[in-house]
């Protein structure tokens, strides 16, 4: 999969950073990242050339109990706004109906999960 979150279910408008805010959505395969005072978010790298040039790109998870730090996960949600779509003030969250543990893939820079439920 491509992108930090896909819809499930086509349709919808998109934001510039591709999500879809109505309805229901799922990230893909994504390791947790511990934010302030008990938040977290699901992240993953985005390496254009080498190393040296990457960025991290995180989605914020709300309405549920944060996995250990560093863990690979998959979580089902709704978006949650956060700011007008397509402003600086806006940036990814869901509110998760279900975080589901995964194994970490084989090469993290690639993070697809094969196998039942996933990419």
């Amino acid at each position: 999969m491509h992108g930090d979150v896909e819809a499930e279910g086509a349709g919808g408008p998109r934001t510039p950073g591709g999500l879809r805010p109505p309805g229901g959505l799922r990230t893909a395969a994504r390791f947790v990242t511990p934010g302030r005072h008990g938040t977290w978010y699901v992240s993953r790298l985005v390496i254009s050339c080498c190393a040296a040039d990457a960025q991290v790109r995180k989605v914020r998870v709300h309405g549920a109990p944060a996995p250990p730090a560093d863990a690979w996960v998959t979580v089902t949600g709704t978006w949650h706004p956060t700011g007008k779509v397509g402003t600086e003030g806006a940036s990814p969250a869901l509110d998760a109906t279900a975080v589901r543990r995964v194994p970490a893939p084989k090469d993290p820079y690639h993070d697809m999960v094969t196998g039942p439920g996933g990419g």
